[in-house]
């Protein structure tokens, strides 16, 4: 037996699906489930690539860092308990949105900054709904601070730039259907903090002793 959360798409037909990997140890020992494997799979939809981790899943970093690297764009959370500020921190940590639904009655849409954009909870503790742009990133602010008044410039009300000021993170944001952020990334030689710190460590590595 497995803890496993399904994907079913818009034709009711199930597509994939994800075994909880990280069990409790009354799921071991009393009810005789099997661990998932440690790998999680993503799935790729017809409005982006989602990843489910579940419930007990939060304790650990491993498989939120590789749904990220797989290129999730979207972790959907089932669970037994809320989890607080946990969920924030998958979300900032990752860089990508975290939709969850518990049974403390509290649903919560959370943005790759770990904003919250929607919830529920004891007092209104109905489903939840707000749009989701995918055409957004989320870089380190210093080595691409003098390109945003040109990118500004250049697409003018359809790109939105934010900046996190003391964490010196910014958020670039296509508000038109006819810009794609991956695009602009790659005009202006931006790369994602994902990418930022991946081009770090591979620097690292051939000088470490």
């Amino acid at each position: 037996y497995y803890n496993a959360a399904v994907l079913i798409d818009r034709q009711g037909k199930m597509v994939g699906q994800y075994r909880k990997c990280r069990i409790t140890e009354g799921e071991v020992q009393d009810i005789g489930i099997t661990p998932g494997p440690l790998d999680p799979p993503v799935f790729k939809t017809d409005f982006g690539t989602i990843g489910i981790q579940i419930c007990f899943d939060i304790e650990w970093p491993e498989a939120w860092r590789t749904l990220a690297k797989k290129g999730a764009e979207i972790v959907f959370w089932p669970s037994a308990f809320a989890a607080g500020k946990k969920l924030n921190t998958k979300a900032w940590e990752n860089q990508y949105y975290i939709v969850s639904s518990t049974l403390k009655n509290t649903t919560r849409i959370i943005d790759i900054t770990g904003q919250e954009i929607a919830t529920s909870g004891n007092w209104s503790n109905w489903g939840v709904c707000a749009p989701v742009n995918l055409e957004k990133a989320f870089l380190a602010s210093w080595p691409y601070v003098e390109s945003f008044p040109a990118i500004q410039k250049k697409y003018g009300r359809k790109i939105r730039i934010s900046s996190l000021h003391e964490e010196e993170f910014s958020i670039i944001e296509s508000l038109s259907a006819d810009v794609k952020i991956a695009d602009v990334m790659k005009e202006f030689k931006l790369k994602t903090y994902r990418e930022h710190i991946q081009s770090a460590e591979d620097k690292q590595a051939p000088h470490r002793v």
